[in-house]
């Protein structure tokens, strides 16, 4: 049988999480240089691909893990029993992330001492579970996938040479799949100091199903719905094994390593308020967050925090310099001006956009109607999106743009039919671009001293 995993409930009932791995050296090579760890009691999964030769990979692999589980063993028991779900998970992501960093710092001494040229190092896609919460740890080429509601997604970016190119537009997928550099990698643990590692947390559901595979077996895979028949239907006791047969029946060139994770039922988990399906539709529905995926959404939820509001607090005051975003989830709320109601808020709605983008006095009061439950999304964690995921910060800040557009003809319209609005200080951005154009560059920058976005548009771009 699969390994059940306790996921830990605040003082509510246990349920079981199916959980199995497994690795093999494959068809071609002479040793096995990945490493897989799969821990019911900690929830703990990880995947290290080795690389350096002469054993060094499997040494570079070995190391990491072993950080990583010294890192969570020494989180969990020092975690607060008063935290609730999302805080304990966080906390444990960070000890992830620690103990990935700490292990890159070891490997990359260890290279350096024993003289290894270009140094040793691992790939590392790793995994913590706490209730109905995950957070991952990813750098290199070894990959974190998603199963739900027979869609396959995948969470991590591979750090990959042609996975750069795929994603800038100078390489077609097709072309990285051939291209002799494929498994040339930009970012692994180990050559370097220091490393960046990629973080995600994810709210889970039931029957979602997790693989964390090594490049040795995901590369055989290329057909997400071969994937999603095998992972959905799959019994988890059997799968990695499977998955790995299966690798090596098609060639089995490179180690092959695969841990799947696997949530219960719905009747086997305690009850909640909170649906993060729902979470990620009211996102997506957003104009600012269109046109993302469900991994986008996943990170914009990432960097959200849930707050309540009892009945007649405020949410945002008139006048008051704002620097965060709201998204109702349940309950409702009023929206006043000089003590006048406005409109009403339901659960979809949401306020305070243009605080991500400065630090401007608020428009209007939000007052809470009775008890009410919010997505916060704050100016500073947008920064760091913008910062560090550029795809992501160009969907996120051209959507800015064309919510600054529409209002803005709005207005011109309002304007133009005697509404008597106020006219807005400088041009519109239609007058700016151009009704006839065709085409137009956006330039984007951050004033962090400042807190807010500077837009430049040029109507005529040179051609590259």
């Amino acid at each position: 049988m699969a390994a059940p995993l306790i996921l830990r409930w605040r003082e509510i009932n246990v349920a079981f999480l199916l959980a199995q791995g497994a690795t093999d050296i494959g068809q071609r090579r002479e040793h096995n240089e990945d490493r897989i760890f799969c821990d019911p009691n900690m929830g703990l999964f990880v995947v290290c691909d080795g690389m350096g030769g002469h054993a060094a990979g499997e040494v570079a692999a070995e190391m990491v893990v072993e950080s990583i589980v010294h890192h969570l063993e020494e989180c969990l028991s020092e975690l607060p029993d008063h935290l609730d779900e999302e805080d304990a998970a966080n906390q444990l992501g960070n000890a992830l992330e620690q103990g990935i960093m700490a292990g890159n710092a070891a490997v990359h001494a260890r290279g350096q001492a024993e003289g290894h040229q270009g140094g040793i190092g691992t790939t590392c896609t790793a995994l913590v579970v706490h209730g109905r919460r995950a957070c991952l740890g990813h750098v290199g080429d070894s990959r974190c996938y998603l199963v739900r509601d027979e869609k396959l997604y995948q969470l991590s970016q591979d750090h990959s040479w042609v996975a750069e190119m795929v994603r800038t537009g100078r390489m077609t997928v097709e072309e990285a799949e051939r291209s002799p550099q494929r498994n040339l990698l930009v970012r692994s643990v180990g050559p370097q100091p220091v490393v960046k590692v990629d973080r995600l947390s994810i709210d889970l559901v039931a029957h979602d199903t997790l693989l964390l595979c090594s490049d040795g077996l995901h590369s055989y895979f290329s057909s997400p719905s071969e994937l999603v028949e095998l992972l959905e239907r799959g019994d988890v006791s059997r799968l990695p094994e499977e998955l790995i047969g299966l690798g090596n029946s098609r060639g089995g060139h490179d180690n092959l390593s695969a841990v799947l994770v696997r949530m219960p039922s719905a009747d086997d988990l305690p009850p909640s308020d909170r649906d993060p399906r729902v979470e990620l539709a009211f996102l997506g529905s957003l104009d600012l967050f269109s046109e993302m995926g469900l991994p986008e959404l996943v990170r914009v939820r990432s960097i959200c925090s849930h707050v309540t509001f009892e009945a007649d607090e405020p949410i945002c005051r008139e006048g008051a310099v704002g620097d965060s975003m709201y998204v109702l989830l349940s309950g409702s709320a009023n929206v006043l001006s000089n003590g006048q109601v406005l409109t009403d808020l339901s659960p979809g709605d949401h306020v305070g956009e243009m605080s991500l983008v400065d630090a401007r006095p608020r428009s209007a009061t939000v007052i809470s109607h009775g008890e009410s439950r919010w997505l916060r999304i704050a100016r500073g964690e947008i920064f760091r999106v913008v910062r560090q995921e550029p795809e992501l910060a160009v969907k996120l800040l051209w959507n800015f743009v064309r919510v600054l557009s529409s209002r803005l003809r709005d207005t011109n319209a309002a304007l133009q039919t005697g509404r008597g609005l106020r006219p807005l200080a400088g041009e519109s951005l239609s007058s700016v671009v151009g009704e006839a154009s065709d085409s137009f560059e956006v330039e984007f920058s951050i004033d962090e001293q400042h807190a807010g976005f500077e837009v430049e548009i040029d109507e005529d771009p040179e051609d590259y």
